[in-house]
């Protein structure tokens, strides 16, 4: 079973394609996870950014809002911006990188502002198609606010700083809506782009999607309603179809199946 968010999905990779090649990071932005920083870290200082969406809410905002799907929603998205230096330690098996956040100084703290400023800018591009699908996705900023990063033994601080953008966003479309056009411009994107694994994703979105929308309308109903199926009928609304399965899909990543 894959994540039921494609929302939260379109966004956490539109953060990061929008601000990549954009920023003093250059390409050094990432989702979540830093795999490539010792390698890049040959060359010595490197600043970075990473892009996480750590937190999602969804209240309810009025009659519309009662069931899963379809909710008005907020988003957390964690940005993480800092420099990393590197230490080559010389081993009996040869050089290894290590990675670690420099303490910060006056040039340190130029860079860590210089990106913030950037960051936000590139996300507030719309010739950018990346940007412009995250801020069709956001109906709203909601707050922001961040924080040093610092050494909670000793009190140094670090050259890094924390961010949390918090975000209104659109709603999960209903079970059986289909492909709505922002969603459809978020998949477009990704199977035009020459990362595989988006390609991928894209397409099990598009085959789930696509079996939600051949669901019965009384299914959707019961759904959009979160009503039990003999509350429903109890209302007068015929069952037409007994009760289908939901739609199933498979993912492969890295030659491993999810289903």
């Amino acid at each position: 079973m894959i994540a039921v968010s494609i929302v939260r999905q379109l966004i956490q990779i539109a953060v990061v394609e929008a601000v990549r090649g954009k920023t003093l990071a250059g390409n050094s932005v990432f989702d979540s996870r830093i795999e490539a920083l010792p390698e890049i870290l040959k060359d010595g200082q490197r600043p970075f950014l990473v892009f996480s969406v750590e937190l999602a809410k969804q209240t309810k905002g009025g009659q519309e809002d009662c069931s899963l799907l379809g909710r008005s929603t907020s988003i957390t998205v964690m940005v993480h911006a800092a420099v990393a230096v590197a230490e080559e330690i010389t081993a009996e098996d040869g050089s290894v990188v290590m990675a670690a956040i420099g303490e910060t100084d006056a040039a340190l703290e130029a860079v860590l502002n210089i990106m913030d400023r950037q960051w936000r800018a590139a996300l507030s591009d719309a010739n950018s198609p990346w940007a412009d699908l995250f801020m069709e996705l956001v109906q709203d900023v909601e707050q922001i606010q961040d924080f040093r990063g610092a050494d909670p033994d000793t009190g140094r601080k670090h050259a890094s700083r924390l961010t949390e953008v918090s975000l209104a966003v659109m709603a999960e479309p209903e079970l059986g809506a289909g492909i709505v056009p922002t969603i459809e411009k978020g998949l477009a994107l990704l199977e035009a782009d020459c990362d595989a694994g988006y390609a991928e994703i894209a397409r099990v979105w598009r085959d789930m999607l696509d079996q939600e929308s051949d669901l019965s309308d009384h299914v959707k109903l019961q759904s959009r309603l979160f009503l039990a199926r003999d509350a429903l009928l109890s209302l007068g609304h015929e069952d037409e179809s007994g009760i289908p399965e939901t739609a199933t899909v498979g993912l492969e990543i890295d030659g491993v199946t999810y289903e």
